[in-house]
């Protein structure tokens, strides 16, 4: 065997051990159900503190259709986005609001499905208590749901001190809401 393919078979099975042992670390998360004193009466997400704003508030999702990957990613988008764009009222009045975001699921199994978004940025505009209207560009954030059949997670961390693996919702987050 020429040299060139001992090499290029020693960097590929090199490869394949490194991914394997990314994906060997990733463990299922805890997709018990949460206690009955656990779950909140209301979802928990930021109250809208701003007045009226140009944009109807976005509604949180009442639950994921399925436990699938499309629905869950979809659904957990329509929530972050709904929850930041509550948070973000606090500025004053919305005039316009953005969030860029991705969901990737990182765990699913037949109890749950666990995503992440890795960055997301929140930015748009607002008028303040003066009248006058300011741009937003805020510093990225990551965020982790877990969802299951009966109940959501979340859990953010600073993009900057965000950990290698993206933070477990039931561990180190709060439960949103249960179904």
């Amino acid at each position: 065997m020429s040299t060139r393919r001992k090499i290029l078979l020693s960097v590929g099975a090199s490869a394949v051990a490194g991914v394997a042992g990314c994906v060997s670390t990733l463990s299922s998360p805890d997709t018990s159900p949460p206690n009955a004193n656990e779950c909140p009466d209301e979802p928990q997400v930021p109250a809208i503190e701003g007045g009226t704003t140009e944009q109807e508030a976005p509604e949180i999702p009442s639950s994921v259709n399925s436990l699938t990957e499309d629905d869950v990613v979809k659904y957990v988008e329509t929530y972050e986005y709904a929850y930041a764009w509550r948070r973000n009222t606090r500025r004053g009045v919305l005039r316009e609001f953005y969030l860029d975001r991705t969901a990737d699921p990182v765990w699913s199994g037949e109890d749950g499905v666990f995503c992440e978004f890795d960055t997301l940025a929140a930015h748009g505009k607002y008028e303040a208590d003066d009248g006058e209207e300011y741009y937003f560009d805020l510093a990225p954030y990551a965020a982790s749901y877990l969802v299951t059949d009966d109940a959501v997670w979340r859990a953010e961390t600073d993009r900057a001190d965000r950990p290698p693996e993206p933070p477990d919702p039931k561990e180190n987050g709060k439960i949103l809401e249960c179904f």
